[in-house]
């Protein structure tokens, strides 16, 4: 009921939003004439929150699009990732490069994965977005040996990081604890019906981050640290759900008119 719009002249649009062969702003985001649509439900006595997210297809065909339902926990150095996931997929080059450039055997090429075969990361062959998989990495074991991965401030990296679920996600939820004296947390709840995949992004260890120099890196043109640069005073987890995407960049085809998934928090 209430469209948002953003202006294609905004700077915002361009940069690495556009196509390296297409500098039309947002080109990495073409016109999809989807609709999309986040649906809250609060249910007297419940202790959860439910949601559903929903992509309509308004055309005669199929459509590549995007769909994620983005989420955002305040946590402590304590605060640790519940799940019960075995393999996480390293997908951009710049987390690569800060935090799995040395060699571990619990670190391999996507090239070098048998899971690449399945259909969702065949399909990337043809996406113009897609990194080559010789220079994706796949974490065997989560976390890998020498890494404490399982807390988001302790990953070593003064630019944080983005892991993906790989090649699903290997159950129904996805969790974080608090890290404080309660000792509760939250859980993100899906559908054991349907494959899931999640998106973890951290800002990193916060003794690393140095926000001067950070932005100098950012001026430089480092991609990592431009994101980086926007770190905020109070520290956060942000893991992103959905059940199409096998990352950001990576669309789906969505052939169906409606397409949607519920996630329980």
């Amino acid at each position: 009921k209430y469209p948002v719009g953003i202006s294609v002249s905004d700077p915002f649009t361009s940069a690495s939003y556009s196509l390296p062969e297409d500098p039309t702003p947002l080109s990495k985001y073409p016109v999809t004439n989807a609709i999309f649509r986040f649906k809250i439900t609060l249910v007297n006595g419940e202790s959860f929150v439910r949601l559903h997210g929903e992509l309509e297809n308004t055309t005669d065909g199929p459509i590549k699009a995007e769909i994620w339902l983005p989420q955002t926990y305040q946590i402590t150095t304590e605060s640790q990732i519940i799940s019960s996931q075995v393999k996480r997929r390293v997908k951009d080059v710049w987390v690569r490069d800060v935090l799995f450039n040395d060699p571990n055997p619990d670190i391999i090429p996507l090239s070098d994965d048998p899971d690449r075969f399945l259909q969702p990361y065949q399909d990337l062959l043809t996406e113009p977005n897609s990194t080559p998989f010789i220079d994706q990495r796949v974490l065997t074991k989560f976390p890998p040996t020498g890494y404490e991965l399982e807390y988001p401030l302790k990953w070593q990296s003064a630019s944080g990081g983005i892991l993906y679920d790989y090649p699903y996600r290997d159950s129904n939820y996805h969790a974080v604890s608090f890290g404080d004296e309660s000792g509760r947390g939250v859980a993100a709840v899906g559908s054991s019906s349907i494959n899931h995949f999640t998106k973890l992004w951290s800002w990193g260890n916060p003794a690393l981050f140095d926000r001067a120099e950070i932005l100098k890196e950012a001026a430089a043109g480092n991609f990592g640290a431009s994101l980086a640069s926007g770190r905020p005073y109070a520290e956060y987890y942000e893991p992103w759900d959905t059940a199409f995407n096998t990352g950001f960049f990576e669309r789906h085809t969505f052939k169906s008119l409606i397409n949607g998934w519920d996630t329980f928090i």
